[in-house]
């Protein structure tokens, strides 16, 4: 039952890819050359009918066909290994190695992918020498994915190499799985290099990854995150992930409240209002530049989720006369 669920879901996934793929493809094609237009259409409705049937050596056949797509070759390979778990035989053990060399940038990705999902773990080392020496970024990002539940001390000299990367996915893969070692294990030239991703003009994405991995190796400190709170620079997901590890320190706890009210405040982001706004709205009663900024919020957006009632009966609770729009949102008034 298990497996006919996981073959379904790929099933589902992977002709939803299908369609994507048509439609971008398709209209390149036909401006170019209707005939290769029609070649594209052909392919993709057979390897849909070959994931409706189900059938493993007739999907084998299509990826193992260099005719084909690549990125259509990586669905039908993933639709082979959907439902097998480990340990696998040693034939589909093969043919996943051989998809790690594959030329195909989209097959190898899948490869690695596949590897880590079923957690096959004779092959993880090959996988991480996809992130060392794989000249995509993209397999090397899906490589540190893929292999990190396994990361380990010996794993050192593939991820110092990744945090040097040109790519930003690949630094920020690459820190993520230097999380996973503990900071007595790092030298602290590594820890020092990964604190640096987290100040400002670093991409958020890495600022993210870096303040995380501080987090794990309890070296993160109130200032790290309030230089990202004060930056205005900083990204809306960027800044909520700061605002929730500041719950998980008590130095920040007891220091947050003015930059969090500043934040409420002056923030366009309704997600960093209603993050900060619901972290102070305790001490916050008879605030009127709270009031204000959360009324001018809530009568700005047709909007009806939970953070836009919580508010409105905050405001009803100031004293403030609040109705609900019948096309949404609300009406503040009182202010």
């Amino acid at each position: 039952m298990a497996k006919e669920k996981a073959r379904t879901k790929i099933l589902a996934s992977g002709l939803a890819v299908l369609a994507l793929l048509a439609g971008a493809a398709n209209c390149r094609a036909q401006a170019a050359d209707p005939q290769r237009a029609e070649k594209l259409l052909m392919e993709r409705l057979k390897l849909k009918s070959l994931l409706e049937e189900k059938h493993e050596a007739r999907l084998l056949s299509f990826y193992a066909d260099k005719a084909e797509p690549a990125p259509l070759r990586a669905l039908a390979l993933e639709a082979v290994f959907a439902p097998k778990a480990f340990p696998l035989s040693v034939t589909d053990r093969a043919t996943l190695s051989e998809a790690l060399l594959n030329p195909e940038p989209q097959v190898r990705l899948m490869a690695a992918k596949l590897i880590g999902r079923i957690k096959e773990t004779n092959l993880i080392r090959q996988v991480l020498e996809l992130a060392d020496l794989d000249p995509d970024p993209e397999v090397k990002a899906e490589a540190l994915v893929s292999a990190r539940p396994w990361t380990r001390l010996t794993h050192l000299y593939f991820l110092e190499k990744a945090v040097e990367s040109e790519s930003e996915k690949v630094r920020v893969e690459a820190v993520n799985s230097l999380a996973s070692l503990s900071a007595v294990e790092l030298n602290p030239a590594m820890m020092a290099k990964v604190k640096s991703f987290s100040r400002p003009g670093q991409p958020d994405s890495l600022r993210k990854a870096a303040i995380g991995a501080l987090y794990r190796w309890k070296s993160l400190e109130w200032e790290d995150l309030r230089e990202i709170l004060a930056d205005q620079k900083s990204g809306e997901e960027l800044k909520i992930f700061a605002i929730e590890l500041s719950d998980k320190m008590p130095m920040a706890l007891r220091e947050r409240h003015e930059i969090l009210r500043e934040l409420a405040i002056t923030e366009p982001s309704l997600g960093i209002v209603w993050q900060s706004y619901r972290r102070i709205k305790a001490g916050t009663k008879g605030d009127d530049d709270i009031n204000r900024t959360l009324a001018k919020l809530i009568s700005t957006t047709n909007q009806n989720n939970a953070a836009i009632d919580d508010i409105a009966a905050y405001l009803k609770a100031q004293g403030l006369q609040v109705y609900r729009r019948s096309e949404g949102g609300w009406t503040v008034r009182g202010i």
